[in-house]
């Protein structure tokens, strides 16, 4: 898995975002290295407990980046996201900024 497929990932979790992304990145390094990351890794990062790292870890493994691409393209659209070159630099500066653009 990229970055840009874990920053989509990422981004469908249900409780996961922005900010919560940038304080486990700071912690546990790149999005890629958040989906890899265990339970202890993630419990350790401030504001994330237990019940959250339980979300992460059961929504990886049933999340699927490329079928979201794929929607995306149905309804035509294009996912963008903070590893692609075409990301706003304004948004990279912002406190939370989002974790794909669905333009």
């Amino acid at each position: 898995m990229d970055q840009r497929e874990a920053y989509i990932l990422l981004n469908m979790m249900e409780g996961v975002g922005p900010v919560t992304v940038r304080n486990l990145a700071d912690a546990l390094g790149a999005p890629d290295d958040i989906l890899q990351a265990p339970a202890g890794a993630l419990t350790a990062v401030p504001g994330v407990g237990n019940g959250l790292a339980d979300k992460i870890l059961r929504q990886r493994e049933t999340l699927d980046a490329q079928r979201e691409i794929k929607r995306a393209a149905e309804m035509g659209l294009r996912l963008i996201t903070p590893a692609d070159g075409e990301y706003p630099e304004q948004l990279k500066q912002i406190h939370d900024p989002p974790l794909a653009l669905y333009v």
